[in-house]
């Protein structure tokens, strides 16, 4: 793959090599013309003014004119030719419209195409962009309009990351997009996320380039969420429903909003506060006012670790 700009991204050798010889033809085909029509003006020229003489005759004076003619016709022609021909050759060396590089090429030197052949894939390295799945329900988090491009200052920030050649590598972006339909079987939105520039910075930071085909990870910046407590999912009695402990130790049932789940935690909204000590025992076996003793969580922990038994 190599960079196409303002370079040609390919020139078909035999193609192009007939294409000079038919411009050489061409231009040769109009010196002659030109050399007959001068001939044939000339010739008119002398038969008019012996006309004027009396000694040719009109019948003379009309086949030299129509001489003059038919030459001046084939300069035409030859001209149209000459400038088909140099066309012609121009278009044999093809230029991207864009800096690119060419992801796949159909043809080769001494290739001989007709016209609507493709001749190559390109793609734009001004920018890398990254078509990513999300989960409807996720939408609400980030709050991206659906089959809108976004603004500038609207657009969340993304951090694609994958592993290449034994090693991670990170590029950051924004999401620009989003497309317009739900897929109906995987019911998920797709958002178009970009990163400027991919093989610049590459060479700037010393790292692959964010390159057509490669797989990545993505972590988009949601909305922003204030007051978000976060506890195990196996301390929900179901999702709506936490037991605490009160200063008397004592179980108390306690109502909450569960804004998501992220693996084995739940994001609570309402309903808990920083302070409150929510209880880790099995739900079932909870009810409102038992006696419980707390155990600290870094007591806990080292019971754990040495295999004694906690409750």
């Amino acid at each position: 793959m190599g960079r196409t700009r303002r370079d040609p991204i390919a020139v078909l050798g035999a193609g192009s090599w007939g294409t000079a010889l038919a411009v050489q033809f061409a231009r040769a085909s109009l010196t002659r013309a030109r050399v007959e029509q001068e001939y044939a003006e000339g010739n008119l020229r002398r038969h008019l003014a012996l006309f004027e003489k009396g000694i040719a005759s009109a019948a003379l004076i009309d086949d030299t004119r129509r001489a003059a003619g038919i030459a001046s016709a084939r300069r035409q022609e030859a001209e149209v030719e000459l400038s088909r021909s140099v066309r012609d050759l121009e278009r044999t060396q093809l230029v991207a419209p864009f800096d690119g590089r060419t992801r796949t090429r159909s043809v080769d030197v001494g290739s001989f195409v007709s016209v609507g052949t493709p001749l190559a894939r390109l793609y734009a390295v001004d920018y890398a962009e990254v078509r990513l799945p999300i989960a409807d329900a996720e939408l609400a988090f980030l709050e991206l309009p659906l089959g809108a491009e976004l603004p500038p200052e609207a657009a969340p920030s993304v951090e694609l990351s994958a592993r290449f050649a034994g090693s991670d590598h990170i590029w950051t972006g924004r999401v620009v997009r989003t497309e317009a339909a739900i897929d109906a079987r995987t019911r998920m939105v797709h958002v178009i996320a970009r990163v400027p520039r991919p093989y610049e910075q590459a060479e700037l930071l010393a790292r692959p380039p964010l390159a057509a085909g490669m797989f990545v990870d993505a972590e988009i910046l949601g909305r922003l969420v204030r007051d978000v407590v976060r506890v195990p999912r196996s301390a929900l009695a179901d999702d709506e429903t936490v037991w605490t402990v009160d200063e008397d130790d004592r179980l108390r049932r306690r109502v909450v909003d569960v804004l998501r789940f992220e693996g084995d935690t739940a994001l609570v909204t309402r309903g808990l506060a920083d302070s409150d000590r929510v209880s880790l025992l099995e739900p079932r076996l909870a009810r409102e006012g038992l006696s419980v003793r707390p155990i600290e969580a870094k007591s806990l922990a080292d019971r754990r670790a040495n295999g004694a038994p906690t409750s």
